[in-house]
């Protein structure tokens, strides 16, 4: 896997730091197209996940996201105080999408 994104993105008011690592340059192209397409949230990221066969948890902090069909990998840390107070329900969204 080879680093396709890696930047901050809006959760709730707060950042979060996500690094993104795909397989392939056309995964790795449907990923930015969430960032052209204004979309470039963390739900958003999620939805990237369902589409590959849905998603494992692997860690929850950092928080660390494999596709089921190994095509992507999602890595996520607080950026900011606030949110890693709240760090639990990020971990909780995340649980709910990735059943």
């Amino acid at each position: 896997m080879s680093m396709c994104i890696d930047t901050q993105l809006n959760y709730f008011g707060s950042k979060i730091r996500v690094s993104v690592y795909t397989i392939s340059t056309t995964i790795c192209e449907e990923v930015k197209n969430l960032i052209e397409s204004g979309r470039w949230q963390f739900d958003g990221l999620l939805k990237v996940a369902e589409t590959h066969d849905g998603c494992l948890i692997s860690s929850e902090k950092p928080l660390e996201v494999n596709t089921r069909d190994g095509a992507v990998k999602i890595v996520a840390e607080p950026g900011s105080l606030f949110i890693d107070l709240y760090w639990g329900s990020v971990v909780d969204r995340v649980h709910s999408v990735c059943r």
